[in-house]
């Protein structure tokens, strides 16, 4: 299986790494290749920890926080949260509104912060005739720390807090290497986050054998991310 970096184009490190361990799980008499869990594999990989840090840390020093950006960062989740903070915060006016979420924006775009969906259930005003109240699910937008983001905020926290100018060559460099897994790190957090995967739906049970034969590759993945060379 072949996938290049969306950063720089070149071949993915994890891929590679797994492809050269891999051993092809065999199913009904075939043997099962990782392209059989391209998406699954994909969606697992650790961007965040890896060459998405190097491309921050060159950018960062174009980068001015203000106060928004600086309590953005303070208040985040860790780039651990599997799920982040609500992204939707209820404010007084839409300009407050408008000023966090382009705050928001400017550090999705610095590589400090990421953004994705979460759905929750609410429960409403309705009632079903069994006296029941009603629930429905909604999707709110989230937000969390990038691993480079925490490190920024561990390396400039006091800056960050006093409203202090922050010299990105300072301590660049310190958060950047701290930020970046490499070699056999960077492959547990992709089996971290594969296993993660699999457990949202019963994927062996799954009606489809394409299905079966993806949630078949991606364990199969895990073993390779975890074998000694």
């Amino acid at each position: 299986m072949d996938h290049s970096c969306h950063v720089d184009r070149k071949p993915c490190e994890v891929v590679t790494a797994l492809s050269s361990r891999f051993r092809p799980p065999l199913r009904n008499g075939r043997r099962l290749d990782m392209l059989a869990a391209a998406d699954l594999i994909r969606a697992a990989l650790p961007c965040p920890w890896c060459r998405e840090v190097d491309r921050a840390a060159s950018s960062i020093k174009r980068v001015r926080l203000g106060r928004h950006e600086r309590n953005i960062l303070l208040h985040a989740p860790s780039a651990d949260s599997r799920e982040g903070a609500i992204l939707d915060p209820s404010l007084k006016t839409h300009s407050d509104r408008e000023t966090y979420l382009r705050a928001v924006r400017k550090l999705s775009r610095a590589g400090l912060v990421r953004t994705g969906q979460r759905r929750v259930a609410m429960r409403t005003l309705g009632r079903r005739r069994d006296g029941m109240t009603v629930e429905r699910a909604y999707t709110h937008r989230t937000m969390w720390l990038t691993p480079f983001g925490a490190q920024v905020v561990a390396c400039y926290r006091r800056e960050l807090e006093e409203g202090r100018p922050i010299r990105w060559a300072l301590h660049r460099d310190r958060a950047a290497a701290a930020a970046r897994a490499v070699g056999a790190d960077l492959l547990e957090r992709y089996a971290v986050a594969m296993e993660s995967i699999l457990q949202v739906g019963p994927w062996e049970q799954a009606s489809d054998e394409a299905s079966r034969d993806a949630a078949l590759v991606a364990r199969r993945s895990v073993d390779a991310a975890r074998r000694r060379r």
